[in-house]
């Protein structure tokens, strides 16, 4: 059985100081829709004791998802990474969507850039279309960030889809690892 954790981005209360962990409504829905019967629970942004909550819980599947930009949150890169090693140390899968696409790549060695506005105008609150394993498909877009193609570790993943105006990287593959610069939680 799937025990599949979900991190969560980091904001701050209205009206006073608060530190808070949250998700978009989407993920409710999305998660029941495509695994009605896993389990799922949502990890806070509790850094190094991120690892007692996933072993408490017996989380063996990860989806690290969107939201800031890495390096916003002290608090979510440290748990997010701690997660990721944990998942990678034991053979359990995670899925890293958007922000977590991008803070898998740089874990394994690569490197993200911010893009140009005309890139970010393309890529940010719009739909555009990819080529994923020979098949055009319409994907959503809310990012202003690309991998630097030459930074991707070449023992670890596979590129599987890129934008076909501009030829980014919009997904890819390793073991145990699937990244994906859209979000498919947003979709439904």
């Amino acid at each position: 059985m799937l025990n599949i954790g979900i991190s969560m981005r980091e904001s701050n209360a209205i009206g006073y100081e608060e530190q808070r962990d949250e998700i978009a409504r989407d993920w409710y829905k999305y998660m029941n829709y495509i695994m009605p019967k896993a389990n799922w629970m949502l990890i806070p942004n509790i850094e190094r004791n991120v690892i007692s909550y996933i072993e408490n819980w017996k989380l063996n599947a990860f989806i690290l998802t969107g939201g800031e930009d890495i390096g916003i949150s002290k608090e979510r890169d440290l748990s997010e990474k701690q997660i990721f090693n944990y998942a990678q140390k034991n053979k359990f899968p995670i899925l890293g969507i958007c922000r977590g696409f991008q803070a898998i790549h740089t874990w394994l060695g690569g490197m993200v850039e911010k893009k140009s506005v005309e890139f970010s105008n393309y890529h940010t609150d719009t739909h555009h279309k990819i080529d994923i394993n020979g098949k055009i498909r319409t994907v959503n877009s809310f990012h202003s960030n690309a991998l630097i193609e030459n930074s991707i570790p070449e023992e670890d993943i596979e590129i599987i889809a890129k934008c076909k105006k501009d030829n980014t990287i919009e997904a890819y593959k390793g073991d145990n690892l699937l990244g994906l610069m859209w979000h498919p939680e947003r979709e439904n």
